[in-house]
């Protein structure tokens, strides 16, 4: 896998999520030599890591709505989630995805 070099733009969330998808779908197979999925694991930490922090960037952009005046502008707030650690977070994302299926 070819490391990035300082030139290299950063992966969109989608596309790291992709290479995430497909490194445990290569390691789910079973069928790796163990040194290449040492390796495909790392990346896929790696891949994990960059989607984290992109959602965490993500979420402070967020504003939430608070109401809509009369002529139609809204007011907002800042969507303020620090209270919630990076697993608690990832654990209430998986809570949600498992009830829509």
């Amino acid at each position: 896998m070819n490391q990035p070099n300082e030139n290299t733009p950063p992966k969109s969330f989608e596309s790291s999520l992709s290479e995430l998808e497909r490194i445990v779908s290569d390691l789910e197979s079973g069928e790796l030599p163990l040194a290449e999925s040492l390796k495909q694991y790392e990346a896929g930490v790696a891949h994990l890591r960059k989607c984290y922090e992109q959602l965490e960037a993500a979420e402070r952009r967020v504003e939430l709505l608070k109401s809509v005046q009369a002529d139609g502008t809204a007011e907002t707030e800042p969507f303020a989630d620090d209270s919630l650690t990076l697993e608690e977070k990832a654990s209430s994302r998986a809570r949600r995805r498992s009830t829509r299926s």
